[in-house]
């Protein structure tokens, strides 16, 4: 980032947080404004995945400012500046970047994967933190799929990963079968920890797929908008209402709308 434009930020910022500036700036903390960093968080996704350069832009810019505000909230307490947040990070990644920086050879990406994690735990020894297992690392406030991800991940590098897909599908439908079994017998406490781990096991798909499991629902659910928003104009058309239509006359209406996307695809 240039100097003079985070500078200016800076400025910008102090004003705010002035007596003479803005109430709502004066009356923040690092965790109120947490939430506002997961808002802007999601946005700039939405801009990526969007592939919309002017939002990615604008988004990071909202980030940015929400991040040297908490810093600066920190500073004003005494326990750290700004300047020892980009030392740190800049030690850190030349720390974990040795084939750039130090001339180490690495032969892969799975490789250099492994690297990351053993420097990373070197770190965390040095920092004399408490001993932590694999998973403690992980937030449990990510998105439940996202932190099923995570962990499913972490287990399979460290050895513990069916062999091949073939291995995953096949427990992914022994999954099924007992969901199935618990919706017969009527245990609601079984059925919900038997959809847990139909749904675990099927991030285990997308990993083993090399697909973002978070990603792939998202995309699901916008297909399942635009599919659903079509059929209800459909039936407008025809002077009809989705609530007065039975199931086998719904399912009709969808099965045409499917079919009419996707020709159009």
């Amino acid at each position: 980032m240039p100097q003079k434009n985070l500078a200016e930020l800076i400025d910008i910022l102090t004003r705010l947080c002035s007596e003479d500036g803005c109430p709502w700036d004066r009356r923040q903390t690092p965790k109120s404004l947490a939430v506002y960093i997961l808002n802007e968080t999601y946005e700039l996704l939405e801009g990526l995945e969007q592939d919309r350069p002017d939002i990615v832009a604008e988004e990071l810019g909202d980030i940015f400012f929400l991040l040297i505000f908490v810093a600066s909230l920190y500073e004003k307490q005494g326990l750290f500046h700004l300047r020892d947040v980009f030392s740190q990070v800049n030690a850190k990644m030349v720390h974990r970047h040795p084939h750039v920086f130090a001339g180490a050879k690495i032969d892969d990406e799975k490789e250099l994967t492994k690297q990351w994690q053993r420097l990373k735990k070197k770190e965390k020894k040095t920092q004399n933190t408490a001993e932590e297992d694999q998973f403690d690392s992980i937030p449990k406030a990510l998105p439940s799929l996202r932190r099923a991800q995570n962990v499913s991940e972490r287990a399979a590098r460290a050895g513990f990963d069916w062999p091949d897909l073939h291995g995953v599908m096949k427990k992914f439908h022994e999954e099924v079968d007992e969901l199935a079994c618990a919706m017969e017998q009527g245990n609601s406490e079984a059925i919900d920890e038997e959809l847990g781990d139909m749904l675990f096991v099927a991030v285990n798909i997308a990993r083993k797929c090399h697909l973002d499991g978070e990603q792939s629902l998202s995309r699901a659910t916008d297909k399942f908008i635009r599919r659903y928003r079509a059929m209800e104009q459909r039936v407008r058309q025809q002077n009809l209402s989705l609530e007065n239509l039975d199931s086998d006359t719904l399912e009709y209406h969808w099965r045409q709308v499917k079919n009419d996307l996707t020709s159009e695809q």
